[in-house]
């Protein structure tokens, strides 16, 4: 996607999010300046986002081979046990291949997308963190999936880090989603909502996700429901009580 479809993403965002405020607050009155607010929002937005767009979201490709033969030989059979989706098992090849050699980035990496499938989140934390603060700290992926497991651990606030450094670095619509959902469960309901938008813009699969509708309209209503963000809202000039 070039600079133009981000832009482009980033308005229909906008729009989005104006339909969203339009639904919440029901005269004609409070609608406009809902959509007052979101449109005088927009050039900010903007300016913040162009800058940080970069490729796509980190993908699960396969890292280069180890220079140790044996290490190689038990990362390719772990390979082998982590396709097949036997996941005990690999994390054993995986640790043989690490004990040979400890800065082994792909056995680190696969190691703890193994325990994150046998949601053993702690530990896939372990091996990503030592990827980033031993091996290669701009290892996006290691950022994103990291992020990830903090969230199932419910540790948003360490999460929010490394989603920011995903976004800035390598955005997609799984970088926005999981950050949204870190947002909401934060309390900060509508930078969640954004995130929740500029997620659905970037992908059709979203948008016939029933679980992505739900969060969506638990974000929206919390919105609604929040007092004190009204307040802040009125504050500026619009009054949707």
């Amino acid at each position: 996607m070039d600079t133009a479809g981000f832009i482009g993403i980033i308005l229909s965002t906008i729009g989005i999010i104006s339909g969203l405020l339009v639904i919440l607050f029901n005269t004609e009155e409070k609608r406009k300046l809902a959509a007052k607010c979101v449109l005088g929002s927009a050039a900010a937005v903007l300016a913040v986002c162009i800058p940080l767009y970069a490729c796509s979201a980190p993908k699960r490709d396969k890292p280069p081979k180890s220079p140790n033969p044996s290490a190689a030989e038990h990362y390719d059979k772990g390979m082998a046990l982590y396709e097949g989706k036997f996941y005990e098992e690999a994390v054993k090849r995986f640790t043989d291949a690490i004990r040979l050699e400890p800065s082994y980035k792909d056995a680190h990496y696969y190691r703890a997308l193994s325990y994150e499938c046998l949601e053993n989140y702690s530990a896939a934390v372990q091996d990503f963190t030592y990827i980033i603060d031993n091996i290669d700290c701009e290892h996006w992926a290691s950022v994103f999936f990291r992020a990830y497991n903090l969230n199932q651990l419910e540790r948003y606030e360490e999460a929010m880090a490394d989603w920011d450094r995903a976004a800035n670095n390598s955005p997609g619509p799984d970088v926005y989603r999981d950050r949204g959902f870190a947002r909401y469960k934060l309390g900060y309901y509508l930078d969640a909502l954004f995130d929740y938008s500029i997620a659905m813009n970037m992908t059709e699969s979203y948008k016939n996700d029933p679980d992505f509708q739900m969060e969506c309209n638990m974000i929206a209503a919390k919105v609604s429901a929040n007092k004190e963000l009204l307040a802040v809202l009125n504050t500026m000039g619009f009054d949707l009580d």
